[in-house]
């Protein structure tokens, strides 16, 4: 059963609350959706989240209402018989109301004389993934028919290099040192252009992808410098090794999001041990890998509260680094700071956001800046981060696209995807203005 498709209510003992508390969660097709007009008995109470979660006081028998103005309004009463300090998680999936259910069709008639472009239109040839480099040109992966491709494209979609595969990539991969890599189900290949040619490395597993290469943020002569979140999913780490030495060079605790997320993991534990009996109890065999989805096929409520804990309260903190020419910048969204951390010396620079750190981020590898992308009433927003004094500068806004998927930028150049009539995926260029 996906997770999407679930609504769940559930009594849970306080943290952080000694109040009757609605904990809201809205998702539409397993993504947040951060902004809502919130009701309770029909007088407006919120419009916006913290950390994907309305909070929300309440009473029993009070009537909630969400109401979006692309999905349809969903309505639920508070159950009756709450004690003074009861909280109450609720996660809900919004539907689209019929009108915003058709596709936004991005044909030529559609696109000519628009702010948008298409950059490849072979039809009945579906984009998998794409990757922008300099010079106005491309990686894609295809698929036509069964056959699925790896190519180089130029900006007026001319195919320059083309390459038939044995695998199934999903993705296409760009290192912190700068290899490109297809990435499939189980396995990852770095690949690289020889002679007018597109050549695939031997295959690694994609648990050593994950280890040794997606979570690379630099590599230098003072050591290679990885990042990891752990604490369930509340603590933050960078970290560099050399010669086998593991030293810390930067962290961040989110205190509170780390005591919420604890709670919820250890109520499941709990309730897991005093319904499970003991010679069916994974746990007290010594068999428990440790993660809630191994406990939750005993029953449904620990179904709701494993949910609850691995997709709301254990979301990763919003903390992420990257690595440039010069420096590491440290993007914390747990202090609201950018943190640059030099190369050579690790001295520490601080410099306060003036922003929210509330989108989705893209490195461009080629031209050392950082983007950002995120939503709001008038569609996406994609913005250059300025380091040096904590702002950023809006380059695109796709206020009249929605949904637009797997933006990437090069030198403030901005693409995404988006399906065409014929349900064929489609890279779009946001013609600058």
């Amino acid at each position: 059963m996906k997770l999407k498709h679930i609504l769940f209510l559930v009594l849970l003992s306080p943290i952080l609350l000694n109040a009757q508390t609605l904990r809201l969660a809205i998702q539409n097709e397993g993504k947040f959706v951060y902004y809502a007009t919130i009701e309770v008995n029909n007088s407006f109470y919120s419009t916006t989240s913290t950390n994907h979660v309305f909070n929300i006081p309440i009473k029993s028998k009070d009537i909630i209402t969400i109401k979006h103005e692309i999905y349809e309004d969903y309505k639920f009463k508070i159950i009756d018989g709450l004690k003074p300090t009861d909280t109450i998680n609720k996660l809900v999936s919004l539907t689209l109301k019929p009108e915003n259910m058709k596709l936004q069709m991005l044909d030529e008639f559609t696109i000519t004389d628009s702010k948008y472009r298409n950059v490849f239109d072979n039809q009945d040839e579906f984009i998998i993934d794409y990757y922008p480099f300099p010079l106005n040109h491309f990686f894609i992966i295809t698929k036509f028919k069964k056959e699925h491709f790896i190519k180089v494209i130029n900006r007026a979609g001319d195919e320059i290099y083309t390459k038939i595969l044995k695998i199934k990539p999903e993705e296409i991969f760009l290192d912190a040192i700068g290899n490109f890599h297809l990435i499939e189900k189980d396995s990852v290949y770095q690949f690289y252009t020889q002679n007018k040619n597109i050549q695939l490395m031997k295959g690694i597993s994609k648990e050593d992808f994950e280890i040794n290469i997606k979570n690379l943020v630099t590599l230098g002569n003072n050591g290679a410098f990885h990042q990891k979140i752990s604490m369930h999913n509340q603590m933050y780490s960078l970290i560099r090794i050399i010669d086998k030495e593991v030293t810390d060079i930067y962290q961040s605790l989110d205190h509170e999001g780390y005591e919420n997320a604890a709670y919820h993991y250890n109520s499941a534990v709990a309730y897991y041990m005093r319904h499970q009996p003991v010679h069916q109890n994974i746990i007290t065999m010594g068999l428990w890998d440790g993660k809630l989805m191994s406990l939750n096929n005993y029953s449904f409520e620990l179904f709701v509260m494993t949910s609850w804990s691995d997709n709301i309260a254990s979301q990763p903190l919003d903390v992420l680094s990257f690595g440039l020419n010069d420096n590491i910048v440290v993007l914390d969204g747990v202090r609201d700071s950018i943190f640059q951390i030099d190369n050579e010396t690790f001295s520490l620079k601080k410099n306060s956001a003036k922003f929210s750190f509330s989108g989705e981020y893209f490195k461009d590898y080629f031209y050392d800046n950082i983007y950002m992308y995120t939503k709001d009433k008038q569609g996406v927003i994609v913005s250059k981060i300025n380091l040096e004094d904590g702002t950023i500068t809006n380059i695109a806004q796709l206020s009249d696209m929605r949904q637009p998927r797997n933006i990437k930028v090069i030198n403030d150049k901005v693409y995404f995807t988006k399906l065409d009539e014929s349900q064929y995926n489609r890279i779009v260029e946001v013609k600058k203005q």
